[in-house]
């Protein structure tokens, strides 16, 4: 019978369905490509924290992507629908049919839309790590999906919008395509409130105020790989966000993929060059300008023309290495870049399409650059909205958590390191003895190493005796026994 219906359908029909399944098939690779971006926040976190807080670092990003994920199945996408009498909060969608196709696309419409909403809640989570408890964290998680996220996007992405929607007022229609305001700018204001209410970590500023660097060796292979992992997956978060490559989105989003391109490469080397000429590290700051230049062409990467994309990376580059600096001289501790490279660039992508926009707009409507006001000030407006709403239920939701249970850690955690304190015990078992940039170790001769290999298991049994962890074995300690034991057994003392 399926055959005959199969059969039965006119050519045109067979190709919509074509269509159907390549709109949907699309928008699930796009929608694992944004979920793998969990990936490269893992990698750039774990590579910018301190080694005693690497275990701390990884289960926040773990628990805070699934647990956003969860609340947006279970309410936030709700919230954040069309059904409901009030424009502000949705009450409908609370589950949805998958057993047809209108379903099945509905579904992965949802899923895609919750893989947003998980990056947005893991870039809360970058500007407090090493000090922030993640119990609390995941109360301050749940919150953020409810109360601020799912509220935004039920402001300006649903179908009646009162930000997007010119019905509201004669003159406003916010715009921002894949989210520079809605993901990454609420997600930056998010962690600016919450990194300047806990509050810098120990030994971060000295007692004049001067930023110090805090021991603990940073790993920014890891960080490098984090990063170019963003990279890649941003092409699903802003190609994918046509929801489909039927009616001509394939065509926009192949425009969309050059413009990430030219925005993100334009930005990174606006930073190395900005660095050479400072005479600054090059490595952070060229890895911060890339992200800040993809946050940036987000809001219009739909719209822009090509020439303007570098332009939009530039400018978000140098207002990311700015608001680092300026950030430090407020004695703001923003570990990983947090504000500028969301906030600040979400802000500026927000503006950006008040300015550039130009292609496929309806109704006349063009950015500044092409004489029109009206569209420049709705940006504005609803940038001034987005980041009210979401400074003030921030700092009300850390107030409320942070009664319930306190989010900054005791200093002994914060000394320790939260891995040993909480976790038990460190993200790595290297348990070397011996630093391997000690001078003792680098001039031992190859027989000599040999005897440190063959003598090492006796050290660790020894000292897990008395302690609970062979790691914790002081390596001056290890020093004299070792060489009494190579000098022993060496040819020259036979």
């Amino acid at each position: 019978m399926s055959a005959e219906t199969d059969l039965s359908l006119s050519t045109d029909e067979k190709i919509t369905e074509l269509w159907d399944l390549i709109d949907f098939i699309w928008i699930l690779v796009s929608a694992v490509l944004v979920l793998n971006m969990q990936s490269g926040f893992c990698f750039l976190e774990v590579g910018l924290a301190r080694s005693k807080n690497g275990k701390s670092v990884l289960l926040k990003n773990v628990f805070d992507c699934i647990a956003m994920l969860f609340c947006w199945g279970a309410g936030g996408h709700a919230i954040a629908s069309k059904n409901g009498k009030s424009i502000f909060v949705g009450t409908g969608n609370w589950s949805f049919d998958n057993s047809d196709a209108q379903g099945a696309m509905d579904a992965v419409s949802w899923l895609f839309q919750a893989s947003f909403a998980s990056t947005a809640v893991t870039i809360i989570g970058g500007a407090v790590i090493e000090r922030c408890d993640y119990k609390a964290y995941l109360m301050i998680t749940v919150l953020f999906c409810y109360g601020t996220y799912a509220v935004i996007c039920r402001w300006t992405w649903s179908e009646d919008a009162w930000l997007a929607n010119s019905n509201t007022f004669y003159w406003l229609h916010f715009m921002d395509f894949a989210g520079s305001g809605v993901v990454h700018m609420v997600g930056g204001i998010s962690g600016l409130v919450h990194c300047y209410l806990i509050g810098p970590r120990m030994w971060r500023f000295g007692p004049q105020g001067n930023p110090l660097e805090l021991e603990g060796a940073n790993n920014l292979i890891l960080s490098t790989i984090g990063t170019l992992v963003l990279l890649v997956a941003w092409y699903g978060f802003n190609c994918g966000s046509t929801l489909g490559l039927s009616n001509g989105r394939g065509i926009i989003a192949v425009r969309i993929a050059v413009a990430n391109t030219l925005s993100c490469t334009a930005a990174g080397c606006t930073a190395m060059a900005y660095t050479w000429v400072r005479e600054m590290d090059q490595l952070q700051p060229s890895l911060n300008s890339i992200l800040a230049g993809l946050v940036g062409i987000t809001g219009v990467c739909d719209t822009i023309e090509l020439w303007a994309a570098p332009l939009v990376g530039v400018v978000a580059a140098i207002g990311s290495m700015w608001c680092d600096q300026i950030l430090l001289r407020f004695q703001i501790d923003d570990p990983i870049g947090v504000v500028g490279v969301h906030g600040v660039a979400g802000m500026w992508g927000v503006l950006a399409v008040g300015i550039f926009a130009k292609i496929g707009l309806d109704d006349g409507k063009r950015g500044l650059l092409y004489g029109d006001v009206n569209l420049f000030c709705s940006q504005i407006f609803g940038m001034v909205v987005l980041v009210s709403y979401t400074a003030g239920s921030q700092a009300l939701i850390f107030w409320v958590v942070n009664r319930v249970k306190p989010i900054r850690i005791s200093p002994e955690a914060e000394e320790m390191g939260m891995d040993r304190y909480y976790h038990h015990g460190a993200v790595t078992n290297d348990c070397a003895l011996v630093h391997p940039a000690s001078t003792f170790r680098t001039h031992l001769l190859a027989e000599d190493r040999m005897r440190f290999l063959i003598w090492r298991p006796y050290f660790i049994l020894l000292h897990s005796r008395t302690q609970k962890s062979p790691c914790a074995f002081p390596a001056d300690a290890a020093f004299p026994f070792l060489l009494l034991c190579c000098y022993s057994s060496h040819p020259s003392t036979a």
